[in-house]
């Protein structure tokens, strides 16, 4: 269209010319009404039989699995990956400056306790990758503080089911006091394990005398 009507030839600035009216009336415009005009083009083909498509979609079931699912790819292994040697740092902070002072010492239970706080983090940041893939992104809740706001469906399961585990690890309400029927969630709860052995590392390292103390108060 643009070799038709002749642009860039003339800079006049009085020149008044129907650029379209020019190019329909043009050799050019003809040519490509004839291309078009043929069958297959524009114009159904009698010799071709009609498209029929067997399956929704060409990619198989292995294809859409590896396209929806970011944590099956190789690429994308590193992701979950690349938290284990913050964790172990971060984790170490803890213990190393927060247990002595509570006149915790001795560098075994340092060394145990450490590696128990870095599995409990792990857990805690696999279990918030596992809902984000899991929960759809679309979705959400409005939230009760601030009415334009809208909370993702994975912020919310994620505190949801942070609410229930830390209810149900045995510390408050103890194991004895939890109901027959709800004790099957305090069995599913992750957090009952590194919750028992912070436990059993800070408060059961005790004396014969001290032992037989609390036995007899129970």
């Amino acid at each position: 269209m643009l070799e038709v009507i002749g642009a860039g030839v003339d800079h006049s600035a009085d020149i008044d010319v129907d650029f379209a009216r020019v190019f329909a009336a043009s050799s050019l415009k003809a040519i490509i009404d004839e291309n078009l005009s043929k069958e297959g083009v524009t114009v159904p083909s009698r010799d071709q039989s009609k498209l029929s498509f067997a399956n929704k979609r060409a990619a198989s079931n292995l294809t859409l699995a590896y396209m929806l699912r970011p944590s099956i790819r190789p690429g994308t292994s590193s992701f979950t990956l690349a938290e284990i040697p913050y964790v172990l740092v971060s984790s170490l902070l803890f213990p190393v400056v927060c247990l002595p002072l509570g006149g915790f010492t001795d560098i075994d239970d340092l060394g145990f306790y450490w590696f128990n706080l870095t599995l409990h983090v792990l857990c805690q940041i696999y279990l918030g990758q596992l809902l984000s893939f899991a929960m759809p992104s679309t979705y959400g809740v409005r939230s009760v503080y601030d009415p334009f706001e809208i909370l993702p469906s994975m912020e919310v399961a994620g505190v949801l089911c942070n609410s229930v585990f830390v209810l149900f690890m045995g510390s408050n309400p103890p194991v004895s006091t939890i109901l027959r029927g709800y004790k099957w969630i305090f069995d599913a709860t992750p957090h009952r394990c590194s919750s028992m052995l912070f436990t059993a590392l800070l408060f059961g390292s005790c004396s014969d005398d001290e032992y037989a103390q609390i036995a007899k108060m129970h």
